[in-house]
């Protein structure tokens, strides 16, 4: 077996995308939620994409967006006597990549991408439940590779 396959598929890695193209250019709008040992970490995500190659099969592309992070933080809060879950909002990220789209039919595409992620926390909630801002926020990067299925819908007749 490959080992990042079997740890990336036991930490339950889950995404949703809903999106749009057109002449080149397109939009996805995306939830995606990752459970990472004692951390659940979620985000909402808007990108544009800019393909280098409209209306071929192979299509390479640009990713710029905002993301909109939170997550919780299994037993990373205590009261000094009782220790729970901590959360953290009040998130924005943004993130820059690049990917290359085949269209194997008029409907279907193989997607593969890298993209960098930067975010920042700057509110955090407790095991009281007592919410506050984060004076100088918490800040996150990452670096991902991703692959999946694309499937299209003809809205018009080309």
């Amino acid at each position: 077996s490959v080992p990042f396959v079997n740890y990336v598929w036991n930490h339950s890695p889950y995404a949703k995308l809903l999106g749009g193209i057109s002449e080149g250019t397109g939009f996805e709008f995306s939830y995606t939620r990752l459970n990472y040992d004692d951390v659940q970490y979620e985000n909402i995500a808007l990108n544009g994409l800019y393909f280098l190659r409209p209306n071929e099969r192979l299509q390479p592309y640009f990713l710029l967006g905002v993301l909109f992070p939170w997550a919780r933080l299994d037993d990373a809060s205590t009261d000094g006597v009782v220790f729970g879950d901590g959360k953290l909002r009040g998130g924005l990220g943004l993130q820059v990549g690049v990917g290359l789209s085949w269209f194997v039919s008029t409907a279907i595409a193989l997607d593969v991408r890298a993209q960098y992620v930067f975010q920042e926390f700057t509110e955090a909630e407790g095991v009281l439940g007592i919410e506050g801002d984060i004076d100088d926020g918490i800040f996150g990067d990452s670096l991902s590779v991703s692959a999946g299925l694309t499937f299209s819908i003809p809205l018009r007749n080309q």
